[in-house]
């Protein structure tokens, strides 16, 4: 049985928070194979969990909605998303959720070539990552500046931020 099958046998008994849980996962298992399905378990996620007044439920289907209007280029509507997942990752002082969704953020500041934003965003969220010790996105943060770096033309830099990306890559044997 596939991880999609295995959730959507979960949704059918699932109740409450336990559901919109689902719903999320549901959501991000899916964005790259049929992005449609996607949105709309991350839709039913956002309005179960607003009426269950499910704070992290909100959180993470506005995460979910911002990734997948990103997805479809919408980049302004995806960084509001994200914008009101992080307010709301602030509120329950999730630091994972509130780091993940200021990287997303930068990645679609990227994607406009909006470099100065995108790079205050990977460098926040670097700093929340490093704190969690989480190094596959500390590379991950690496990388994405390295590439601004590079898109800028600062080619000694981007290449200080893609060596520091390897270096952790290697240590993690990835």
């Amino acid at each position: 049985m596939s991880q999609i099958q295995e959730l959507e046998a979960k949704l059918q008994t699932a109740t409450k928070e336990e559901r919109v849980d689902v719903l999320n996962q549901l959501s991000y298992a899916l964005f790259r194979s049929d992005p449609s399905q996607a949105e709309d378990y991350g839709h039913q996620a956002l309005s179960l969990a607003s009426s269950l007044d499910y704070t992290k439920g909100v959180a993470d289907a506005y995460n979910m909605v911002g990734l997948l209007k990103g997805v479809k280029g919408e980049y302004a509507d995806a960084i509001q998303a994200c914008n009101q997942a992080l307010n709301l990752y602030e509120q329950l002082k999730d630091t994972r959720g509130l780091a993940n969704a200021i990287l997303r953020m930068g990645t679609f500041y990227h994607y406009q070539s909006e470099y100065d934003q995108a790079l205050e965003c990977y460098k926040r969220s670097l700093s929340y990552f490093e704190h969690l010790g989480d190094y596959n996105r500390i590379s991950g943060c690496y990388d994405n500046m390295g590439a601004i770096y590079r898109a800028q033309g600062d080619y000694d830099l981007a290449l200080t931020y893609y060596q520091r990306s390897l270096g952790i890559k290697k240590n993690l044997g990835d």
